[in-house]
């Protein structure tokens, strides 16, 4: 695993899906009789949820004797990561064995895709008219330019707050260098871009900062 690059504002954490250790506090928000790989995931979601966050505060200097101990992480009706301390965003992504989260003052969606061909048919589905042609500009290999282009649409959704709320197709995400610009039904938004290698054949987006245009 390589480890995320060091980004203004934003606090790393990571977690191995199978790790052991002290499951986190919040297992109860798993539901009755979660399946073995369902726990997992969840249990190496929070936990790299609660390293980003005590990796916030410290760089804050308010990581106290108790905080972490205090510290809950929650979801609301979208399945947005709610944080009991206020003014903390908090995203967390899974895939290839990995979860990732990140923890910042402002707004921020981050996603961890696996390099792998993305059908045509999933793409005309998935990506409004134009938006896989800049991907396509901005990476020059064609199947991890899906890729980044779905996870940048993922996190797009997170930093919005809607989870799956919205059809994929009424969001667009359009790189251009270190930003991406983000149409939303109820309008745009210009956010810092950031993407990088976790692990082999696994890549993370970013999307930080930013308000909502109309």
């Amino acid at each position: 695993m390589t480890p995320p690059p060091e980004v203004p504002g934003v606090s790393w954490g990571t977690a191995r899906i199978g790790e052991e250790g002290a499951p986190p506090a919040e297992l109860d928000r798993l539901g009755p009789d979660p399946t073995e790989r369902r726990r997992a995931t969840f249990v190496a979601g929070r936990r790299a949820a609660h390293r980003a966050l005590e990796a916030h505060l410290l760089e804050a200097n308010l990581l106290g004797a108790n905080t972490a101990e205090a510290l809950r992480v929650d979801a609301d009706a979208h399945g947005k990561p709610t944080v009991s301390r206020p003014g903390v965003e908090l995203s967390i992504t899974h895939a290839g064995g990995w979860a990732l989260a990140a923890a910042s003052r402002a707004p921020l969606g981050v996603d961890l895709v696996e390099r792998e061909p993305l059908s045509d048919a999933f793409a005309a589905e998935a990506f409004a008219a134009g938006e896989l042609a800049a991907w396509r500009a901005w990476e020059p290999d064609p199947v991890l330019a899906r890729c980044l282009a779905f996870a940048g649409k993922e996190a797009a959704l997170k930093w919005l707050g809607v989870g799956m709320g919205l059809p994929l197709q009424k969001v667009r995400v359009l790189p251009e260098g270190r930003h991406a610009t983000v149409f939303h039904p109820d309008g745009r938004v210009r956010l810092g871009l950031v993407h990088f290698q976790l692990a082999p054949e696994l890549w993370a987006v970013l999307l930080a900062g930013g308000r909502l245009a109309r």
